[in-house]
């Protein structure tokens, strides 16, 4: 009788009441890990605005490309290894991802602008669309032998 009045007790906790506390416990780990989640969210909002507003602004050329997530309305987001070249300093090699159309994806060896952190180019964020390399340019007329064109006599 003093087993079963235990039993009992545990299960309803001893008001009447079944005891839910396992739900409370998932339901509310699952609500901190959303809240968790939603400040990261709102914190990396927060610094690519600032970048973006406060960068400086420079140029880059994509080293490597490795494609990160397909979306369904046409776009890729790409993880992208950069060689920045800032306006003024040494160079340096950052890593940041980008959504591009899946018509116009970039390769290594295109320029793109960028924009980025002064203190710390840790963060570089993609301002604008990637372009192909510019062409070499095109081979001009060939110089005139010193005798005069085509072999003939000098004027």
């Amino acid at each position: 009788m003093l087993a079963q009045l235990a039993t009992n007790c545990h299960q309803s906790n001893c008001t009447g009441h079944i005891d839910n506390t396992p739900a409370y416990y998932i339901f509310g780990g699952i609500g901190a890990v959303m809240l968790i989640g939603i400040a990261f969210a709102a914190g990396d909002s927060a610094i690519r605005h600032r970048i973006t507003t406060r960068g400086v602004a420079a140029t880059a050329e994509i080293v490597k490309v490795a494609p990160r997530q397909f979306m369904r309305d046409g776009m890729v987001r790409l993880d992208l290894t950069l060689a920045v070249t800032p306006p003024d300093g040494e160079a340096f090699e950052a890593e940041t991802d980008h959504t591009f159309p899946i018509t116009a994806l970039p390769q290594a060896g295109w320029t793109v602008p960028v924009r980025y952190r002064a203190e710390n180019h840790y963060r570089v964020l993609v301002s604008g669309e990637a372009a192909p390399p510019a062409p070499p340019p095109a081979a001009g007329p060939a110089a005139e032998p010193a005798g005069g064109p085509a072999g003939g006599p000098a004027a």
